[in-house]
């Protein structure tokens, strides 16, 4: 399926296409705005902004779905614990046994680099948020003849754009 979007400007169609998303980016350059394409930016943050929003979602399910597989190995490691006793441990015993366990201690510190990896995503998408409301900002009042004029081909915020001369007039 080719997922290739077209803007009519005046005389010229400028083709969109949402290239393979590369996960290792720099965010500094990605985040800012480039000054001497400011019409590429304005026509491709949409794009910027739906990947970061999709990555924070699957980041935080992904979170989710740990913390639940720690909850059901604590939950095991819990009973195992208990049945060793002949009267029911404390639930301080049971709390430090638990701190002990190196399985637990692993998938504890785990979820901690989970979670600090999903507070710098939802930063980042933030920040694509951020540039899409200064590049709203900035189109107010533009006209698709100063997009024409301005437009550069090239990849800009995972998006490559293809400026092509109309085949037929539009009205």
């Amino acid at each position: 399926m080719d997922n290739t979007s077209y803007v009519h400007l005046n005389t010229k169609i400028a083709a969109i296409k949402a290239t393979d998303w590369n996960y290792e980016f720099d965010p500094d350059a990605i985040f800012k705005i480039d000054p001497y394409n400011i019409f590429g930016e304005i026509i491709t943050i949409p794009v910027l902004v739906n990947r970061m929003g999709v990555i924070v979602a699957e980041m935080r399910s992904y979170v989710k779905e740990e913390k639940i597989n720690l909850d059901i190995k604590e939950a095991k490691v819990r009973q195992l614990f208990r049945q060793k006793f002949d009267k029911k441990p404390t639930v301080q015993e049971t709390e430090d046994h638990l701190s002990l366990d190196s399985q637990i201690r692993n998938l504890r510190l785990k979820l901690i680099s989970l979670q600090q990896d999903l507070e710098k995503l939802e930063s980042m998408y933030e920040a694509a948020k951020d540039k899409s409301f200064k590049l709203n900002s900035l189109s107010k009042g533009l006209t698709p003849g100063d997009f024409e004029k301005e437009l550069i081909d090239g990849k800009i915020n995972g998006v490559l754009i293809k400026i092509r001369d109309k085949k037929y007039k539009t009205n």
